[in-house]
């Protein structure tokens, strides 16, 4: 069984989040806000899951996980030691590049006939991490600014169809929102932000700041 710190392919919407004092991770990088665990690609109208299919196993530093071209993005790299008695899954900001451990790898793949490299759904470590051990992996960050996104308009890199579906039972009263919310916004950019706003505005976030040793 997976340990309780690990991800799943699915991530149900609402009810009530336990969340502990004890911290699991601390996060050391040149940049960065957020760090993932997992990717979820299709949306249910009640949630979403994650469509990846076979791992693929990876050794250390493997670069074929480099395949990105994008003159948007800068690297950067984050250690994270880890504090949970059991670890497997890998967190990281997008897209990651290179892990220094060996590692297994779920990605997201593209339709057969689009020409698009998958997206990276789920790492996990080929051996548990247990508290005190380090990973330390290489991410390509965006550093697109505001005007680039607004005037890059509905030209989605080839492959982002599995992000934009929507299911037939999609709730009329998220649709109606949805719309609300984007009302006054020109572009997909500021429409997506302005969901956003919406949502840290809505979604509130217990912070437990606790003071932890470096190495």
């Amino acid at each position: 069984p997976e340990p309780a710190t690990s991800v799943g392919s699915t991530l149900i919407m609402g009810g009530p989040i336990k969340l502990g004092a004890s911290p699991i991770m601390d996060v050391q990088a040149d940049g960065g806000r957020y760090w993932r665990g997992a990717v979820y690609d299709k949306y249910t109208g009640g949630g979403w899951i994650s469509t990846y299919g076979d791992a693929a196993s990876f050794n250390a530093n493997d670069t074929r996980l480099n395949t990105l071209n994008d003159v948007f993005r800068r690297e950067i790299t984050q250690t994270v030691r880890i504090f949970a008695p059991e670890f497997s899954t890998l967190y990281a900001a997008a897209q990651p590049l290179r892990v220094n451990l060996p590692v297994e790898i779920w990605r997201i793949q593209p339709p057969a006939n689009v020409p698009a490299a998958p997206d990276i759904a789920l790492i996990r470590s080929r051996r548990p991490l247990r508290a005190g051990d380090q990973s330390v992996v290489v991410s390509a960050l965006t550093i697109a600014d505001d005007k680039s996104l607004r005037v890059a308009g509905q030209e989605y890199p080839v492959g982002l169809g599995n992000y934009l579906q929507l299911p037939d039972n999609l709730p009329p009263r998220v649709r109606a929102l949805a719309r609300a919310i984007t009302d006054t916004a020109l572009n997909p950019y500021d429409q997506a932000v302005a969901i956003e706003t919406y949502l840290r505005a809505q979604i509130k976030y217990a912070v437990i700041e606790k003071k932890v040793d470096k190495l």
